[in-house]
């Protein structure tokens, strides 16, 4: 029994030990975002900054010229995907049977089709912004499809 105890009081001791002592912090009142040794203060901006001085338009960032889908088995990856005007998608064939990149939601629009394919790539083009659907034509659209969503 003894030696039960010497070690869940030295367990005690170890745990115990950083417990109370002097913090600069009292952790019963709230901190103080604006002093300068509050907790995140070494992340606010200099003394006079204008932070709404240069916000970020997520609308108007540049999107990627490029994007990669690989075509798996009854899956693309990523099947949706952001490029800018005039970029490229090309799709990557890595699956064990045939699939097919084409646009539409089921129904062709005849913008683009890789025919069908095992391995090998197909790549296209988007020249204009505007959001285009494809799928695979021998699985169906229920089954795989994406977006390619051109800015």
């Amino acid at each position: 029994m003894r030696m039960l105890i010497i070690p869940a009081a030295v367990s005690l001791a170890i745990l115990t030990s950083g417990c109370g002592g002097d913090n600069n912090q009292d952790m019963a009142q709230p901190f103080d975002l604006a002093s300068p040794t509050s907790v995140g203060a070494d992340m606010a901006a200099a003394p006079g900054a204008d932070l709404a001085a240069a916000p970020v338009d997520m609308a108007t960032a540049t999107a990627p010229t490029t994007a990669a889908i690989t075509v798996m088995d009854n899956f693309y990856t990523p099947a949706n995907v952001t490029i800018a005007a005039g970029g490229t998608v090309t799709w990557t064939f890595a699956g064990a049977n045939p699939h097919t990149v084409t646009s539409g939601a089921g129904t062709p629009t005849g913008m683009f089709d890789s025919g069908i394919k095992s391995t090998g790539t197909f790549s296209f083009t988007f020249p204009t912004a505007g959001s285009v659907g494809y799928y695979c034509m021998v699985h169906g659209f229920a089954v795989m499809h994406g977006t390619v969503t051109v800015q």
